[in-house]
């Protein structure tokens, strides 16, 4: 038996173990991502095939497969935007042991009249001091890749992966043309790839903007979805920290449009209600209660102080609440049988 044979032998014996490694690290680069609240789009894992593993060993290029080949296991993340691949790559570089002979990124090695899609690839292995824990000593100096790319990167991955073989070594009609439209569709991919890492950009230094302003008290702000968010974070960060407030909103624009119905613009209007809340002694009963994310706390605030104006202004169309939702509203002295009979407020089914 050669000593490729013997190579698909091992890898036919340790494929198992290959497998459980690419899981172990997506969960960890799962965990990494959310620990530092570095959006993504998903993150996930593979182990190459038998057959592709013996393809890859057969090649000229490797005269010992076992310790060449660093791919079995392998994960891949999607990003939204580049500015989000830059701060994976530096986690995955903090994190892991990279070879980095054998690491890429590809959009450093591109060719300058190539469009092709910008990734970075990184072959790497668990660190030491992970490898000392008990659950993670089996994979010790095991290699894995770790792709990382932008959602329209990742598009155009796919599509040339599929079509842009069919155009190699073949006279197609009008092939001039459609290899032209091709990289043409590139280049256009990579400019939108390009445009909206700016537009983010701008959205993040709006944000710090707010911030920074709202830690100052200057809140004659416009209310919207980026300036609400950062109020919010600041104002409650102490009770965001106890877990007393989950800084969640759900569906954002259902509560903008209510505090705008509402009769409430500015940061600084918004502010007022609050602090004249905390005075009533209602946040605290709020916060006591189960209803503590940012919908439900803004929602209980309005409607505890003037339940006329956010039932005939400030709601939705339809409206049920939860039995705790309620219970916080008698705490606080409403007549909840009243805006039953009145508005068509209804108890959710539980």
């Amino acid at each position: 038996m050669s000593n490729k044979d013997n190579t698909v032998v091992w890898y036919r014996a340790n494929r198992d173990l290959f497998k459980r490694l690419a899981m172990k690290v997506e969960l960890i680069l799962k965990d990494i991502l959310e620990l530092e609240g570095i959006p993504y789009l998903n993150v996930t894992s593979r182990t190459k095939d038998l057959e592709s593993y013996t393809q890859k060993a057969q090649k000229d290029k490797y005269d010992d497969p076992i310790q060449q080949i660093k791919d079995m296991a392998g994960i891949r993340i999607i990003a939204y935007v580049e500015s989000d691949v830059e701060k994976i790559s530096q986690k995955i570089e903090s994190e892991f042991q990279i070879d980095w002979e054998e690491s890429v990124n590809k959009s450093t090695t591109m060719e300058v009249d190539r469009f092709g899609y910008r990734s970075n690839h990184y072959i790497a292995k668990l660190s030491e001091i992970r490898c000392e824990l008990p659950e993670f000593k089996t994979y010790k100096d095991l290699w894995f890749e770790i792709q990382v790319r932008t959602i329209l990167q990742h598009a155009w991955a796919e599509i040339e992966h599929d079509r842009n073989y069919k155009m190699k070594g073949i006279n197609l009609p009008n092939e001039k043309d459609i290899k032209r439209r091709f990289y043409l569709l590139a280049g256009i991919l990579e400019s939108t790839d390009r445009e909206f890492n700016s537009i983010v950009n701008d959205i993040n230094q709006y944000a710090k903007e707010v911030s920074q302003d709202t830690k100052e008290g200057n809140i004659d702000i416009q209310i919207n979805a980026v300036s609400l968010e950062e109020f919010l974070l600041i104002k409650f960060s102490e009770e965001i920290e106890q877990e007393n407030i989950h800084p969640t909103f759900g569906k954002m624009v259902n509560i903008i449009e209510e505090i705008y119905d509402y009769g409430i613009k500015t940061l600084r209007e918004l502010d007022n209600l609050i602090q004249d809340s905390i005075q009533k002694g209602i946040v605290s009963k709020i916060i006591e209660g189960d209803q503590r994310n940012f919908t439900s706390f803004l929602r209980l605030i309005m409607i505890i102080n003037d339940p006329e104006l956010y039932f005939t202004k400030g709601r939705k169309k339809v409206w049920h609440a939860s039995k705790s939702f309620i219970k916080v509203l008698k705490s606080c002295g409403i007549n909840v049988q009243e805006l039953v009979g009145k508005y068509g407020f209804k108890e959710m089914e539980e």
